[in-house]
């Protein structure tokens, strides 16, 4: 990291991994503005896992239906009629 001074005031600069020299500052808000984009993005393929998982199950839920095991969670006069 420099130091350099301008106008009898003091800014820090650093150099950047690919030889760039900016402040720190901006290096920050770079910084800022990557961790963002990139935050952005794993949310959206969250969101995309998230809804694919919901077509996987509703599927899912689709071929392996079984209307009379359905019907047995219901009380056996509503299955079977009322009696008399």
């Amino acid at each position: 990291m420099d130091l350099l001074v301008r106008n009898n005031e003091a800014a820090s600069f650093i150099s950047t991994s690919n030889g760039d020299v900016v402040t720190i500052s901006n290096f920050i808000s770079q910084l800022d503005e990557a961790a963002a984009t990139r935050l952005q993005r794993m949310n959206q393929r969250l969101r995309d896992l998230e809804m694919q998982m919901e077509l996987l199950e509703s599927e899912i839920c689709k071929t392996t239906y079984d209307p009379y095991k359905d019907l047995m969670q219901f009380p056996p006069s509503l299955v079977n009629g009322f009696e008399a």
